[in-house]
């Protein structure tokens, strides 16, 4: 038995740079062990476990690596990093690499993953993860890529949910996830709809899914309860059902959505008339103006209207 009296996280770091922790052991705090926000901060080797607090290793700045570490036994989040601008599209270019995850979210069972990603430009490569009562992977943010890892025995108290699970805005676009292996993916309800292995849900647009294997999946292997998603070439071996599409509307944007909440909150937000926007979020923003066109005729727009503002983009 184990008492610990360390309440704080015995690192913390503002506005640093270029500072590297390797091969360091740490255990039995109340906290994390590292909360920090600044650029080029490595972390490496490390064996961090036993740990409360909301997460072992939380980095906000950009160029920062978390990599060759192995985590386990923490009440909550693994590895929590925010990194790039959502708003002027600036690339992170933060790395998550060669991590060894599992027995997180031992206290806070939900919506605690293992690896939590906020921003644009994010990579999550080459990762275990296993053994947890709900999700393994959260990302919110736009432009990342969640490649060759390996995911088994997740969601196992739980439903409604997905090991990979992607919750968030409009404009968190274009992420990919692929050439992953995810298996013995649990579902505590297992109904229908529930989407446990990937959950493409509300808000998510122009996500891609392709080269990975799924096998021995609960409930569904892919779930796109979303608008626009890319799937194929997936593997799904003994799954609930290969993929199920959640559709939340008859029209190109889901009914639940049909009030200015969304813009307001979300592509209202940032600058998506600018040059920088149509150019690179031209799908975006045409998606708003319909939008803006269905609040100002008082439902969906007609179908000339909606024509209209297609071919002005096209163009």
């Amino acid at each position: 038995i184990s008492f610990s009296q360390f309440t704080e996280y015995p690192v913390t770091l503002e506005n640093c740079s270029y500072i590297t922790f390797d091969n360091l052991s740490a255990k039995y705090f109340r906290n994390g062990f590292l909360n920090g926000i600044g650029n080029h901060i490595t972390v490496s080797n490390c064996c961090l476990s036993g740990l409360g607090g909301n997460a072992a290793v939380s980095l906000i700045g950009d160029y920062n690596t978390i990599k060759g570490c192995l985590l386990h036994d923490l009440a909550a989040k693994g590895i929590t990093v925010r990194a790039g601008d959502v708003a002027t599209q600036t690339f992170g270019n933060t790395t998550v690499i060669d991590n060894i995850i599992y027995e997180w979210q031992q206290i806070y069972t939900v919506y605690n993953a293992a690896i939590d990603i906020n921003g644009y430009g994010i990579l999550v490569s080459h990762n275990e993860m296993h053994d947890s009562p709900h999700v393994a992977v959260e990302v919110s943010g736009g432009q990342c890529v969640i490649e060759y890892n390996l995911i088994y025995n997740c969601c196992r108290e739980s439903s409604d949910c997905g090991a990979v699970h992607t919750l968030g805005y409009f404009t968190w676009y274009d992420n990919v996830y692929r050439y992953n292996v995810m298996h013995d993916v649990k579902d505590l309800v297992h109904e229908p709809g529930w989407g446990n292995g990937v959950y493409f849900d509300c808000w998510g647009r122009f996500w891609s899914a392709y080269g990975n294997l799924f096998y021995n999946i609960a409930g569904t292997a892919l779930c796109g309860a979303s608008g626009y998603m890319d799937l194929h070439d997936n593997i799904c071996v003994n799954v609930g059902g290969p993929i199920n599409i959640v559709y939340w509307g008859t029209k190109e944007m889901p009914d639940f959505y049909d009030n200015e909440s969304w813009m307001k909150n979300d592509i209202r937000l940032y600058d998506y008339h600018s040059q920088l926007w149509r150019y690179t979020s031209s799908r975006t923003l045409l998606f708003a103006e319909v939008g803006n066109s269905r609040f100002q005729t008082g439902g969906h727009a007609p179908v000339e209207q909606r024509m209209q503002i297609a071919q002005r983009h096209a163009t």
